[in-house]
């Protein structure tokens, strides 16, 4: 439920795709590889592939259905590799998420996807399942990271349209918002008086399936219900930290404690509530959201 940006993004996925390319072509796989999809996917060639946009990426799974199922068992076996810490490769999927600067899972935003030196609890998700289209394997739009419950989940997905977290067609900020509704008086100490919602802005009917297959497939409803003593403890710091103490705090600590007022929000939700900075902490598209509505 956030998007996965990076001001170097272009050359991350660039460095992938040499890596693939300078193993392939070392190991005497890559004519053979660009004739195979030649005849499978005309018009795209190995780097088309590779370095496919999520829009490309839908193109080449609508070509792949309309025709007998192709197998790209190479592509597979790098993937194989490419999962593994240490590789020939010089690439892998816990360095992928490193050079992304993820810490959290853009799926749910509920959970950390930081990898130890010894093991990767986090996962990759294949936006388009590799076992239905192998030739995406290694597709760099194709390889989401992802917390193990996320992949779980969207193992289930089938062919619903969801949306791709690396797709610039569609802002996560824009289109779903979290909202928070009091059916109680006496919600400070009836948990279940909080609800906390979803509202899908998208405009037109297709944007606003894959808001709601997005939301179903990764049962977020379900998954967000449970963080309604979170939300409250935002209502209470709502009244406790009034704006003239906030100021307070900023005008006494600028420049030291400090740089901005951004910095005192974080302080005080114990969380990040900026756009560019929701990948940073788990729930931190939930508590800006609800900052915002409750204009703390």
């Amino acid at each position: 439920m956030i998007n996965i940006r990076h001001p170097r993004l272009q050359e991350i996925a660039e460095r992938h795709y040499q890596a693939l390319m300078r193993y392939l072509d070392k190991h005497n796989y890559l004519h053979d590889l660009e004739e195979k999809i030649s005849v499978t996917v005309p018009d795209f060639d190995f780097k088309k592939v590779i370095l496919a946009s999520p829009e490309e990426l839908e193109i080449i799974v609508d070509l792949l259905t309309k025709r007998k199922k192709v197998g790209f068992p190479k592509l597979g076996s790098l993937y194989t590799s490419f999962s593994k810490r240490k590789n020939s490769l010089g690439i892998s999927a816990v360095k992928l998420i490193e050079d992304l600067d993820l810490s959290v899972c853009p799926y749910c935003n509920r959970n950390f996807i930081y990898n130890t030196d010894n093991k990767r609890p986090s996962e990759i998700d294949h936006f388009h399942a590799k076992s239905k289209y192998p030739l995406l394997a290694m597709s760099f739009y194709n390889l989401v990271p992802s917390c193990k419950v996320c992949n779980h989940f969207k193992n289930d997905a089938a062919d619903k349209k969801l949306i791709n977290p690396y797709d610039t067609r569609y802002d996560w900020n824009a289109l779903l918002k979290f909202r928070l509704k009091v059916t109680a008086a006496d919600f400070y100490f009836n948990a279940k008086s909080v609800e906390v919602q979803f509202e899908n802005l998208a405009e037109d009917k297709e944007t606003r399936d894959r808001v709601r297959n997005t939301i179903s497939v990764f049962e977020l409803e379900d998954q967000y219900k449970h963080h309604r003593d979170f939300v409250i403890e935002l209502i209470q710091k709502k009244y406790l930290y009034s704006d003239d103490y906030l100021n307070a705090l900023y005008k006494q600590y600028e420049g030291t404690i400090f740089r901005n007022r951004e910095d005192i929000l974080r302080l005080v939700t114990t969380n990040f509530v900026d756009e560019k900075d929701l990948k940073n902490r788990p729930l931190a598209k939930l508590t800006k959201d609800i900052v915002e509505q409750l204009d703390l």
